[in-house]
């Protein structure tokens, strides 16, 4: 019996992976272009309203790029955070993944620099400056305030 249930559980990835491909299908450079760009765009028309509502209020208080830094940390840094997570979602496409996959990475480590210095994702040396530079090579210029 041992040897009938050793047997049967060996059997079991084979019979399981057998009718489906292993590989996701993936999502056109022109389909995931279309859908990354509106994500951008519908990210950064949010990021656009809600930091003129802060900046209309930053007079107000004493240290007023404290508060603007807090404002970034508040709105800016999360709607990035989801704009690249929902790109990431769509898969990427085969033709120019690598340049795509490069973006993406760059895209990350400007949130990583935005987090340590949120200052930057709004003065000075930018956090997203590599991210910028490539956008218009991948086709995602959207991503940055178009």
């Amino acid at each position: 019996m041992a040897v009938g249930l050793v047997l049967a559980v060996s059997m079991l990835p084979i019979a399981c992976g057998s009718s489906q491909s292993s590989e996701a299908p993936t999502i056109s450079r022109a389909e995931f272009l279309a859908k990354a760009r509106s994500i951008c765009r519908k990210g950064d028309a949010k990021i656009g309203r809600e930091y003129a509502h802060y900046a209309e209020q930053a007079h107000l208080h004493r240290h007023s790029e404290e508060f603007m830094d807090k404002m970034v940390v508040k709105v800016v840094l999360p709607m990035k955070v989801r704009q690249v997570r929902e790109m990431r979602a769509l898969g990427l496409p085969r033709a120019g993944k690598k340049k795509l996959a490069a973006f993406l990475a760059a895209m990350e480590e400007g949130l990583e620099t935005g987090r340590k210095e949120p200052a930057r994702l709004r003065v000075g040396e930018y956090a997203f400056q590599r991210a910028f530079e490539m956008a218009d090579s991948v086709g995602l210029r959207a991503c940055f305030f178009e």
